[in-house]
């Protein structure tokens, strides 16, 4: 039995048993003989193959404690906490990285709840958990303004994102940490997150919502500076919080 398909047929078999169309598993495309197959067989059913199956949703569970606790939080207060369960049934382990497994499970609940605060805050989340695990590489020291930098784009930057909250964030969190009733919606709340702002995270002003909605894709610095000279500073100060950078 080669060892990189038993590795792939106990994934496989792992995967089936703990999600949610579990039955008997398809290892025809792997190079295993009859005994190897009726071995697997009866390692499906054993204890310790039950064991690692729990070991795996353990864990997987714990990296979501860490990585997103006030989307689990906001899941109990809005009695949701079934989409855990049913998210561990649809989606596959595919990493043992907390990054992985918070971009997957924000995906999951932004596709299964239509609720604005817990999309907004599972997508907050998993981006500070990014950013956390980002290794910061050197900032240009080309300013926006300078003529040199005339003839470049400018695009958001990797790991920034524009958060959209239908609530003040800090009463929302301050909800969360101290038990409080959540707030109500009370219309657009911006938030930036990128690399090089101070905990990650700060409200947006309405400026900046306007430069970063535009530079979803690169924008010439020219075209985006020439109906509104006054952007140069909120360009300058998002490149040096490098939610923008020049391409």
């Amino acid at each position: 039995m080669p060892l990189h398909d038993l590795q792939i047929a106990m994934v496989e078999m792992i995967h089936s048993h703990t999600s949610a169309c579990s039955g008997e598993v398809d290892l025809s495309h792997l190079n295993l003989n009859e005994a190897e197959r009726a071995w697997l067989q009866e390692l499906s059913l054993s204890k310790g193959f039950q064991v690692t199956c729990d070991v795996q949703k353990w864990w997987r569970k714990a990296r979501l404690q860490i990585a997103a606790p006030l989307t689990l939080r906001l899941l109990e207060r809005l009695q949701l906490q079934a989409l855990v369960e049913e998210y561990m049934r649809a989606t596959p382990c595919r990493s043992l990285y907390f990054v992985p497994e918070a971009m997957s499970f924000k995906t999951f609940i932004c596709e299964h709840t239509a609720d604005p605060l817990l999309q907004a805050l599972a997508t907050f989340e998993n981006a500070l958990k990014a950013i956390h695990e980002y290794r910061l590489s050197p900032v240009s020291t080309m300013e926006p303004n300078s003529n040199r930098c005339r003839n470049f784009s400018i695009v958001i930057a990797p790991m920034s994102q524009l958060i959209e909250f239908p609530a003040a964030p800090e009463k929302l969190l301050c909800a969360l940490i101290l038990n409080q009733p959540l707030p109500a919606a009370e219309g657009s709340h911006p938030v930036l997150t990128a690399p090089g702002v101070r905990k990650y995270w700060r409200a947006a002003t309405a400026t900046e919502r306007d430069v970063l909605q535009q530079c979803a894709a690169p924008q010439p610095l020219d075209r985006l500076l020439e109906n509104g000279a006054h952007k140069i500073r909120v360009v300058e100060r998002l490149v040096s919080e490098r939610a923008l950078r020049l391409v």
